[in-house]
């Protein structure tokens, strides 16, 4: 009657064992924690799968060339390996030659690819207007959104980077970002904000509203 509980409590070490085993075969970088923040923990490099957002990070993972995240694969070596989003239209074929050959294979799209692109469009914007509605009654229902919006919401409202992070690093980075978007906000900010550096900055109070990256 006793053997069940442990052998139960044996399988329990075992798999803690070979988690605590893969942990420790994990080895840094020299410019881990900047990785972390814009590869392992970024919504462009890991739920994202437009081709510019799969472009950038195969460059980023370049840049960063030795670098892995801790919860990737024992097997994925670079952001173009298994697990990627997107995985089979360009392989582990090489980041920059993977980007570069990315144009010809995603164009033109096959028409059932387009059908259900556009059903799977349909759902998310009911839902998101749905949502809206419920949480963001507060904001203005007069958001405009700019030019470059789309890529502007991937890397400010949706990052990590700009959305948690409060390390300088982070906070550099995005008022740099703002001022290339200049006319861009979140559509989620509160009305009063107008750039990332205003009310609701992670970090307000270090470098406070004084206009982007002017310091």
């Amino acid at each position: 009657m006793k053997a069940c509980p442990l052998k139960a409590v044996a399988g329990i070490v075992a798999l803690m064992l070979v988690v605590v085993q893969g942990a420790s075969e994990f080895e840094a970088c020299k410019s881990q924690a900047t990785f972390d923040v814009r590869m392992c923990k970024s919504h462009m490099c890991t739920d994202c799968t437009l081709a510019w957002c799969m472009e950038s990070c195969q460059k980023l993972q370049e840049e960063h060339s030795s670098c892995r995240c801790m919860d990737w694969p024992e097997a994925r070596k670079s952001y173009s390996g298994d697990g990627m989003k997107g995985a089979g239209k360009y392989g582990d074929i090489g980041d920059s030659q993977a980007a570069r050959l990315g144009s010809s294979l995603l164009w033109p799209p096959p028409p059932s690819l387009l059908h259900l692109q556009a059903q799977v469009l349909t759902m998310k914007a009911a839902a998101a207007a749905l949502l809206a509605s419920v949480l963001l009654s507060g904001v203005s229902a007069n958001f405009e959104a700019c030019k470059s919006q789309a890529t502007f919401d991937v890397r400010m409202c949706k990052s990590h980077m700009c959305g948690d992070c409060t390390l300088a690093w982070c906070m550099e980075s995005c008022q740099k970002l703002q001022e290339e978007h200049s006319g861009c906000r979140c559509e989620d900010w509160p009305e009063a904000r107008v750039s990332y550096s205003g009310e609701g900055m992670k970090g307000a109070g270090k470098y406070g509203d004084v206009g982007d990256y002017s310091k």
